[in-house]
């Protein structure tokens, strides 16, 4: 992730006066490069339709394996410019585990999906939250 361009998305890509707003909160110290980050991180997780670390060592896998794995989304007919790019994601996600064995893909899916430390929960005891509707569906299954 070190060279992916945060501020590229947030805020990149806001109109000129959304931008200039970010930067005067930026020069007055109300919103700090952290504040910055973060949030160009949960746009990437809202527009993705996943957390923001499978997304983006999703798209770094996808440039290290392109001659491959573009190869793979252009043959199954997939346009990035006209979907959405979680519908890509998922596109690539096929294109990446179709040609893997099950050990090959519990290990890969492993490492895309691990949480970063600095998502982790300070109790880890709060990452075992269930909503009261999945605690039921699982008493019934």
């Amino acid at each position: 992730m070190e060279d992916i361009d945060l501020e590229m998305i947030f805020p990149g890509l806001l109109e000129g006066e959304d931008q200039e707003l970010v930067n005067d909160l930026l020069l007055d110290g109300e919103f700090q490069v952290t504040d910055l980050e973060r949030r160009a991180l949960e746009i990437v997780s809202e527009v993705s339709g996943r957390p923001w670390w499978v997304a983006l060592r999703m798209i770094q896998l996808a440039e290290m394996r392109w001659s491959i794995l573009g190869a793979k989304l252009i043959w199954a007919g997939i346009n990035p410019t006209a979907i959405p790019l979680g519908a890509w994601l998922d596109a690539l996600w096929v294109a990446i585990f179709e040609s893997l064995s099950k050990d090959q893909w519990t290990m890969l899916a492993s490492l895309i999906e691990a949480i970063p430390a600095s998502e982790m929960p300070e109790d880890p005891l709060e990452s075992l939250e269930m909503s009261s509707e999945a605690f039921a569906q699982f008493m019934r299954e």
